[in-house]
């Protein structure tokens, strides 16, 4: 049974290690902008993965869906409510083009730190920014 557990950890750790070389930028932090433990970032990218297509009671209330944001804009803040009881901590996932910036939360909403934000701006391109919250 242990050498199961072993194999299956080891597997999930490949897929995650896979799928960061596959991608050309990836960021996995707290609110504050301190970049997560190896450990912290590879269970955070799995519980993102599992809730994907689950229903869930979070509605993000800024941005508004399709909101334009010129690239020199200071960066925004992400704000959303959840009416899922006992949930105190939130996933956000931030997708422009191939950057993906991974945020874990305590509060019910973000701001991007400058540098951060300024990484978002350059990957999108003008492209479509999108921002998920998972509970």
């Amino acid at each position: 049974m242990r050498i199961w557990k072993i194999l299956l950890a080891m597997v999930l750790a490949l897929a995650f290690c896979a799928q960061v070389l596959a991608q050309d930028k990836l960021m996995v932090m707290d609110q504050n902008g301190n970049n997560l433990e190896p450990a912290k970032a590879q269970e955070l990218e799995m519980a993102l993965r599992a809730a994907q297509g689950l229903p869930s009671g979070v509605q993000i209330i800024h941005p508004f869906d399709g909101a334009v944001m010129p690239q020199e804009m200071a960066s925004p803040v992400i704000k959303w409510e959840d009416d899922t009881l006992g949930v105190d901590e939130w996933a956000i996932e931030i997708e422009a083009s191939k950057l993906r910036v991974l945020v874990l939360c305590k509060d019910t909403s973000f701001e991007p730190g400058k540098d951060i934000w300024q990484d978002i701006a350059s990957a999108a391109s003008g492209q479509h920014v999108n921002v998920t919250v998972y509970a």
